[in-house]
Formats: C-alpha cells, sequence, structure tokens
C-alpha cells in the first residue's frame, strides 16, 4: 500500500516537473507534430499543426515566448520526443509530452475533429 502510494508521489512529481501540471492546456498551446495529411484525418481540438521536421523553422512564428507552455502530441509519441529536443535546444523551457492522440485525447478530455471535406 504504502509503496503504491510513494510511486503514484514520485509520478506526479516527474510530471509537475517536466511542466505538465496541470493539464489545462488552455494556458499554454497545443500542437500537432504530425503530417499534414494525418492532421487533416482528425486532430485534437485546438491543435496547432507543425510537423516535427519544421518545427525547428516554424516554431517562433507560432510560439515567441520561449517560457510558453506547450503540449505536443503525435500518433504514438516518437516524433514528440524528436520535437522536443529541438524545442529544448531553441531554449524553449515548459514542454509537456503528451505522447499519442490516443493519450492526448483522453489526457486533455478534448475531441478529435476532422477537416472539412472540402479542406482534406
Amino acid at each position: 500500500m504504502m509503496k503504491n502510494i510513494f510511486l503514484m508521489i514520485g509520478a506526479l512529481l516527474l510530471t509537475a516537473v517536466s511542466g505538465c501540471l496541470p493539464l489545462e492546456w488552455n494556458d499554454g498551446v497545443l500542437i500537432d507534430v504530425r503530417s499534414p495529411q494525418e492532421f487533416q484525418e482528425g486532430a485534437l481540438k485546438g491543435a496547432i499543426n507543425i510537423p516535427h521536421t519544421m518545427i525547428g523553422e516554424k516554431i517562433e512564428a507560432v510560439v515567441p515566448d520561449k517560457s510558453t507552455r506547450i503540449f505536443l502530441y503525435c500518433r504514438s509519441g516518437r516524433r514528440v520526443e524528436s520535437a522536443m529536443k529541438v524545442l529544448k535546444a531553441k531554449k524553449y523551457t515548459a514542454l509537456c509530452n503528451l505522447g499519442g492522440i490516443e493519450e492526448a485525447r483522453q489526457e486533455l478530455r478534448l475531441p478529435v475533429v476532422k477537416a472539412p471535406a472540402g479542406k482534406r
């Protein structure tokens, strides 16, 4: 019992240190680092699409303040790791890896929305 409590506290502290708590993305920017095609098929409501391969070039136009909380997700979480390395090198300090789109959807309680048929 005590071991489980300590594990839960440790997980919460680790999450807090990483800039993810509280998980209220509306005090930051939600970025989908998947491809534009994946984004068009369905993305979390309110997300901005910046593919992980272009994040270094485009992030400053979208998020000029390097202390702004940035919540990132992709399909599985792998591309987020790549994007976070680039953002850390650019001195962004409040990064949160939400993992894959399904985990992010559950964590933030946001719906997945699809682009209108004419914009796919």
